[in-house]
């Protein structure tokens, strides 16, 4: 079914004549994302554990945002973590300085 559409893509905008040397296509986000590849030096049980918890955070985060789960030491003096979860991609996108 996808490629039917690349394919139908590709015809309606090909010019004639026009040598094509390479042309890729990647799909994503096709499944949710159930399984879980493990590590071959750590406990298997724990990276289940751990890939709940980062899971658990996600949703949290997703719906307070960013800021709602932060470590304790981003709180301390000189961390910049909450500064920046405000930021274009944690930069400060032009603007001076962190608080900018």
């Amino acid at each position: 079914m996808l490629t039917e559409h690349v394919l139908k893509l590709f015809r309606e905008n090909y010019v004639p004549g026009i040598d094509i040397r390479n042309l890729g296509v990647s799909f994503g986000k096709l499944v949710w994302d159930t399984t879980l590849q493990l590590d071959l030096f750590s406990v298997p049980e724990e990276q289940i554990v751990d890939n709940k918890l980062d899971y658990l955070i996600d949703k949290i985060r997703q719906k307070f945002g960013f800021k709602a789960l932060i470590h304790a030491s981003s709180l301390l003096d000189g961390a910049t973590a909450v500064n920046r979860a405000g930021l274009v991609g944690g930069h400060a996108g032009g603007n001076v300085g962190l608080g900018g």
